[in-house]
């Protein structure tokens, strides 16, 4: 099941501008600064918990999340 209703909250990033996490589910949304969404799948929970932890959210997302996670587009950037 995946979930519809996630609640977001804001980062602090240049390339983020918030990210929501459903532990039951173990995924990932995230809302870029162009107006993209994303969810990604089979995300560990420490995934999230670091990505709010990274002093650069951007590094971390394009190190650690991006290609590694099956994901769905959810929104294009406006």
């Amino acid at each position: 099941m995946i979930p519809t209703q996630l609640r977001p909250i804001v980062v602090d990033s240049s390339l983020l501008a918030s990210a929501a996490y459903d532990a039951g589910e173990s995924v990932l949304q995230l809302e870029f600064r162009d107006g993209a969404i994303y969810r990604y799948f089979a995300v560990p929970a420490a995934v999230y918990d670091d990505l709010l932890a990274a002093d650069s959210k951007g590094s971390y997302f394009n190190k650690q999340i991006r290609g590694s996670f099956r994901h769905t587009r959810l929104r294009r950037p406006q």
